[in-house]
């Protein structure tokens, strides 16, 4: 049985690579691959459903830390400039994985990015805001984590804080706000681009009537053979 399965799934892997080859260019593909295997089957269907809650959060996330943001700037003394510039300092200085080919979290990074975030706003003049602020990226969290697995290490993270920082403390309070709302729907195209792909690439995949079981090991044995394949053609992940 198993080795019926096997040809099976190798007869329809030469098929569909090619097509898959022509549509999408290698690095796409990588891409895709990567965030079949972080979403899974049921991750896939339900972040499709989870697009609502993530432009709620997203869009809520902006109207509450515009305003802080804004009264930070203009409220923000001398020691809240030194506050924002060591946690950015610190921030820069750490890797942000542990792993330097592949994505694995680092505690310490996603403290000192948290405490980042935090000095931006410490300066607002309301302690209740801060804590709304707060909130929501405890709720965006997951979110930020897919989009950081599937980016990883093309998104140049360190970047995107820098300008948020300079911005602030050069007092350019509409600069400093475009910058941070850029940063937050960033990470929501990258996850929205990629579960588009990842969902034609299952389309393609569910046109072959199979039992469920096999269905997993196709799309199993096609990712990890489409992840080889550009192993093999660049050297890396």
């Amino acid at each position: 049985m198993w080795s019926t399965r096997e040809n099976t799934t190798g007869e329809i892997y030469r098929s569909t690579k090619h097509r898959y080859l022509e549509a999408y260019n290698d690095n796409i593909i990588h891409s895709d691959v990567r965030t079949l295997f972080i979403l899974g089957s049921r991750g896939l269907s339900r972040f499709k459903q989870d697009f609502r809650e993530l432009d709620e959060l997203i869009k809520t996330r902006c109207w509450l830390e515009e305003t802080a943001i804004r009264e930070s700037i203009a409220a923000g003394d001398d020691s809240w400039e030194e506050q924002l510039v060591l946690a950015s300092h610190r921030l820069s200085k750490t890797p942000r994985s542990d792993d330097r080919q592949a994505y694995t979290i680092n505690p310490e990074w996603e403290s000192l990015h948290r405490a980042f975030h935090l000095a931006l706003i410490s300066a607002c003049g309301s302690r209740r805001l801060v804590a709304y602020c707060e909130q929501l990226n405890d709720l965006a969290d997951r979110y930020r984590q897919l989009a950081v697995r599937v980016a990883y290490p093309r998104r140049n993270e360190l970047n995107e804080h820098q300008i948020i920082m300079n911005a602030a403390i050069s007092r350019d309070s509409d600069t400093a706000v475009e910058a941070l709302m850029d940063h937050y729907h960033r990470a929501a195209g990258i996850i929205r681009n990629s579960v588009d792909r990842i969902s034609r690439i299952s389309a393609k995949l569910s046109r072959f009537v199979l039992s469920d079981p096999l269905k997993i090991e196709i799309r199993i044995m096609l990712g990890w053979r489409l992840a080889g394949y550009m192993i093999g053609q660049d050297g890396s992940e």
